[in-house]
């Protein structure tokens, strides 16, 4: 393990509250995708297989877990069966207007 990986697992022992902290874990899957590309063409086709597997059991173990997927929906305006059709009405309205807002804003410019 490296210096970096050291210090993120130290950081997870020893603060309990840092397990769900989403900055902390995508900096951890950052410097792992750094080391991988700059070990990528040294290794061979089954350390690559191992390394990518490597980082997606960390998106899987670590990250997923910690997303909101009811909060993706809203902003996204999706049903869920969870939510209810005034949350998706308002919160599709609210992303069609920014998306209509940004538009224009990149047309007048």
């Amino acid at each position: 393990m490296s210096d970096q990986g050291t210090v993120y697992e130290s950081l997870l022992t020893e603060q309990e509250d840092l397990v769900n902290s989403i900055p902390l874990h995508l900096s951890r899957l950052q410097q792992l995708e750094n080391q991988f590309k700059q070990r990528v063409d040294s290794l061979t086709n089954e350390e690559k297989d191992e390394k990518l597997n490597e980082i997606i059991r960390f998106i899987q173990e670590k990250l997923l877990p910690l997303i909101d997927e009811e909060a993706i929906f809203k902003f996204f305006g999706q049903k869920n069966a969870q939510s209810n059709d005034k949350d998706i009405l308002q919160t599709k309205t609210f992303v069609d207007f920014s998306l209509c807002l940004s538009v224009s804003q990149q047309i007048l410019v």
